[in-house]
């Protein structure tokens, strides 16, 4: 279906497939045959470049000529909200438009769909098992205006600027190099013995590239699969923490120390007034209003690669758990644990078999949060044989016996 906003026109209802790369025509091809499309259009989104595919041909059939420039609307407005989300737009008519955008801001595969009220209620029925979706929902007026701001934000910067790729006609590609085609053939037909050696070649060719694409998919699907793991490893993560803390001093000026904490990658302290100090002489920061407390901030700095073995190979989840409760017990820490969940479903709804698709490599993470909390300082533990583990955030009052409170995320397979 191709709707017009002002003076472009965008196509809806695309089956989406992800690729590693930027695929090559044959490959697009191939996978046009599998789904039976006439048209395709490419989106390079966050984790991988992503084609779709349609039945509806950039011709118009009734004054045989063809359209200007068609976009698709699912990849424009795939940074529209933040994900996971998903939309329901009623078109009118009977009509009604569903999107819906997970991990990275990619597509699903059956995640850009137009039909009837009931065939949007069964695809979004699919989708139930994903959680945390954030809702959109509206008629054919909202979803104009829902262009129109993901346009301003683009040219705010607050959010990427979608890439526009012109969707084309397959059938006019293949009409071009029809020509080439009945030569080849031609060619082929002088040597019964010859054009069997080609075929018997293509085949090998095409299947040693087959294998190779699968393998690369797959490492593609697993990496994405453990995204999570990119957080900088704990060790790393109490060292940049640690190179911060112990850069300030207790007092300065007269004002006195009174918290610090480090979240994901920002190192903040909380400077306290004491007697005889002023608002002159003050740590470097931000003052509040009654002028008795400066917050000053600044980034962590990670050293070191993130990746390693043991990120790609993080363990089961209860091994990673006990492990980093038998640490917290032999030092006498206090640990406290949440409850476990799924961080990504595998495979994902509509997800075809085709050609080139790609088949998850590997389960989905699991996961569990963590409080650990410390008498003493804890940045001379060592954490590095929990690999599954992830600290978020470490915080102190300095001003009690509370000691250090460290939180995260514990990961496994």
């Amino acid at each position: 279906m191709i709707l017009q906003f002002k003076k472009t026109q965008w196509m809806l209802g695309m089956q989406w497939q992800a690729f590693d790369a930027k695929p090559t025509t044959q490959e697009i091809k191939a996978e046009a045959n599998h789904f039976g499309a006439l048209a395709y259009g490419l989106r390079f989104a966050e984790l991988s470049t992503q084609v779709g595919f349609s039945d509806e041909s950039l011709v118009d059939s009734g004054k045989k000529f063809f359209r200007p420039k068609v976009y698709s609307l699912a990849a424009k407005l795939a940074h529209a909200n933040m994900e996971p989300w998903y939309g329901i737009f009623n078109l009118g008519n009977g009509r009604y438009w569903y999107l819906a955008v997970r991990d990275g801001y990619s597509i699903l595969p059956d995640g850009d769909v137009v039909g009837t009220q009931e065939e949007i209620e069964q695809i979004r029925n699919l989708h139930a098992s994903f959680s945390d979706w954030n809702v959109s929902e509206g008629d054919l007026e909202y979803l104009e205006a829902l262009l129109d701001q993901t346009i301003e934000k683009e040219s705010r910067h607050e959010i990427p600027k979608a890439k526009l790729v012109p969707i084309k006609n397959i059938a006019r590609n293949i009409k071009v190099r029809l020509p080439l085609l009945i030569g080849v053939l031609t060619l082929c037909m002088l040597s019964a013995g010859i054009a069997y050696w080609q075929v018997k070649e293509s085949e090998r060719v095409a299947h040693e590239q087959a294998l190779k694409l699968r393998a690369e998919q797959d490492r593609a699907t697993k990496l994405k699969a453990l995204a999570p793991l990119n957080q900088p490893l704990p060790n790393q993560w109490l060292e940049a923490c640690k190179a911060k803390l112990f850069n300030l001093p207790l007092n300065q000026y007269g004002w006195r120390l009174g918290s610090v904490s480090c979240q994901d990658a920002t190192f903040s302290a909380s400077w306290k007034i004491a007697p005889g100090a002023t608002v002159k002489d003050r740590p470097e920061g931000v003052l509040n209003a009654d002028g008795t407390e400066v917050l000053h901030t600044a980034s962590l700095e990670f050293a070191g690669d993130q990746q390693s073995e043991k990120t790609l190979n993080p363990s089961g989840l209860t091994e990673n758990a006990l492990k980093l409760r038998f640490i917290a017990q032999s030092l006498g820490l206090t640990m406290e644990l949440g409850n476990s969940n799924n961080s990504q479903a595998a495979p994902l709804p509509g997800q075809t078999s085709g050609p080139n698709s790609i088949t998850p490599a590997i389960a989905g993470l699991q996961k569990t949060s963590f409080v650990i909390t410390s008498k003493t300082s804890p940045f001379a533990i060592d954490f590095s044989e929990v690999p599954g583990m992830r600290i978020q955030r470490l915080s102190s009052s300095l001003t009690d016996d509370q000691g250090f409170k460290l939180e995260g995320v514990i990961y496994g397979l």
